[in-house]
């Protein structure tokens, strides 16, 4: 009888029931554990191979020709450059090679033709070869197979994921605003570069708010923390387009007012009359540039098209505005000989009262140019303080208002902007191009937006983009 209560009591004690339950469902647990943690890295990492591929198509894109059959060293350029940019995104160090080292032979680099909707590879009898095709991994096949931990435990060790993007080699852009060394706001809540390409042989660093261009190119990498500057952005760049208005230095006339700093008057009681101006000017006022400082002590209105050349001095607008009638157009010019122990301005100045209302003109040797600084004049360390300007904010050393059509070329100059710059708006085919050494908008410099001068020698870049 006692055998048999005890069997009765044992079969009526349910202690230690839950932990046959546990290790019944544990490997159910450690599944769906896996899944969660690991699935989530998973993603993460898949996330990050597609920004590695877009960005690795969008580079090499940049090599490839927009019409024809692409060279062998178009294809290896490509091919170098796509590496970069994942390397960049996803260091070797961390994630391994996750452009395969044999990506041009095994078939993760691609190269052939993008018809609009479908990728041809490799290209057709005809067809240009304008479009790659790159795949990045975290695979075993690439030997950096992405590495489970939960999951490992039930068997599955590694994933294998893959991401893959076509670009294309587009049309290339006119751009607006180029810097040849450095491009830097703060703030700039106001500025709207819709329509324009930036393009920055240097850092360009948008602290703050984007500028709203529709591309950005740097040579440089990208800042931390900071926004991009643009909807599509391209950091780390080989080069930028070379500066094609240099050239037009020739188109300068020769120097005739002397080689000593007396040559050229600068403002104060000894400035003579003729470096002072207000009312009506035209051409017939501009057949010799002027030699020294100019002034205005009115408002001036120019009557025709004319160009107006100063040597060795600062345009000082005052309180006063200069401005085209309809119809005529200005192109103000700073040049002026180097002389020993004198340091002349070579600038626009003013208060915050005056303004530059003048259009470019439409045709000849200055065509689309509104103010050129002569690239010989130059300075080390750059940026020169000569030749740099201020444009917005308040008081007399503000600078006059911007309302201009045309390119503004500055290349060894500083250009700081707080206020508005926009083209005139009586220009019939307004637009606005932007040269400068160094950029600074600050909080409140606002840049409308333009297209840039497309009849003038203008600043190409290529510009890729991604289809699929």
């Amino acid at each position: 009888m006692r055998f048999i209560r005890s069997l009765l009591r044992f079969t009526a004690d349910d202690h230690g029931v839950g932990s046959i339950w546990m290790l019944c469902l544990l490997p159910l647990f450690l599944v769906l554990a896996g899944l969660g943690m690991d699935g989530t890295a998973a993603f993460r990492t898949r996330d990050m191979l597609q920004s590695t591929a877009d960005s690795s198509a969008l580079a090499g894109a940049l090599a490839l020709p927009t019409a024809g059959a692409a060279t062998a060293t178009q294809e290896t350029n490509a091919a170098t450059s796509a590496r970069t940019y994942s390397q960049a995104n996803m260091s070797v160090a961390g994630f391994g090679n996750v452009l395969n080292i044999n990506a041009t032979s095994n078939g993760d680099i691609q190269f052939g033709n993008w018809n609009g909707t479908t990728f041809t590879s490799p290209a057709g009898v005809g067809q240009s070869e304008n479009a790659i095709e790159v795949t990045v991994r975290t695979a075993t096949a690439n030997s950096n197979a992405y590495p489970t931990s939960f999951l490992a435990l039930i068997g599955k060790t590694s994933w294998d994921i893959a991401a893959t993007a076509i670009a294309i080699n587009g049309v290339p852009k006119p751009v607006c605003v180029y810097a040849k060394h450095s491009l830097d706001t703060r703030g700039s809540p106001s500025v709207n570069l819709h329509g324009c390409t930036i393009a920055v042989n240097g850092s360009m660093d948008c602290k703050g708010h984007a500028l709203g261009a529709d591309f950005a190119i740097s040579t440089a990498p990208k800042p931390n923390g900071s926004p991009d500057c643009g909807t599509t952005n391209l950091y780390s760049q080989p080069s930028v387009p070379a500066d094609p208005y240099a050239a037009l230095a020739s188109n300068i006339p020769a120097n005739p007012c002397g080689a000593t700093a007396a040559s050229f008057p600068q403002e104060g009681p000894s400035l003579p009359a003729s470096n002072k101006w207000s009312g009506s000017k035209s051409s017939s006022d501009m057949v010799s540039p002027i030699c020294g400082d100019l002034q205005l002590t009115g408002n001036v209105t120019i009557t025709n098209d004319a160009t107006l050349v100063i040597e060795n001095g600062n345009f000082d607008t005052g309180n006063f505005s200069i401005t085209t009638n309809s119809g005529a157009s200005l192109t103000i010019i700073f040049t002026g000989p180097t002389v020993a122990g004198f340091s002349p301005g070579h600038s626009i100045i003013g208060s915050s009262s005056g303004s530059l209302n003048i259009a470019a003109p439409s045709s000849g040797p200055w065509q689309q140019m509104v103010v050129y600084q002569d690239p010989g004049i130059t300075c080390s360390p750059l940026p020169c303080s000569s030749t740099s300007v201020i444009e917005g904010g308040q008081g007399a050393n503000s600078g006059p208002v911007w309302n201009m059509s045309g390119v503004v070329y500055l290349p060894n100059a500083a250009f700081d902007i707080s206020g508005l710059v926009s083209p005139a708006s009586s220009a019939p085919n307004a637009c606005f191009t932007l040269v400068v050494y160094d950029l600074h908008i600050n909080g409140g410099g606002q840049i409308l937006a333009e297209p840039a001068c497309t009849n003038a020698p203008t600043i190409l870049v290529p510009i890729s983009r991604l289809v699929q």
